[in-house]
């Protein structure tokens, strides 16, 4: 099971739409989520839910996770996890970096499902009549 993006989820609301992705996100909503709201602590690979959702999605979807480090430019390609957690321990790999590129990867994932609620019409009055019910 996916973990929750908080920190300390069982403080958190249940409701609490920051706690997860949604396939009913919008691009900015994944964003947000992972870049304010995720807990992504450097340099900690255990009980990290961003590396979590890197191997338990991103991997297995696209077979690499790829990052732009934001400090020189550089990019990394990352195919296994254990690539990935030997750079990100020893800090080599920027915990802002791997949310940014989480972040990105998750939104092209749900590509599809934003053209969607984008381009039909029942799926958008559909979506606000969920956001509506949420909200109440």
């Amino acid at each position: 099971m996916i973990p929750d993006l908080l920190q300390y989820p069982k403080a958190a609301e249940k409701l609490d739409p920051g706690r997860a992705i949604s396939m009913e996100d919008t691009e900015d909503d994944v964003s947000f989520k992972i870049m304010f709201r995720a807990f992504c602590p450097p340099q900690a690979v255990k009980h990290n839910p961003c590396l979590e959702y890197i191997k338990c999605i991103i991997l297995p979807c696209f077979g690499k996770f790829e990052v732009i480090q934001e400090r020189n430019g550089h990019q990394k390609i990352f195919t296994n996890m254990e690539m990935l957690i030997t750079e990100y321990k020893c800090g080599t790999l920027h915990a802002a970096d791997t949310k940014l590129a989480l972040a990105k990867a998750i939104n092209k994932i749900l590509q599809p499902v934003h053209e969607h609620f984008r381009n039909n019409a029942d799926a958008k009055k559909l979506r606000e009549a969920n956001k509506v019910n949420i909200c109440l």
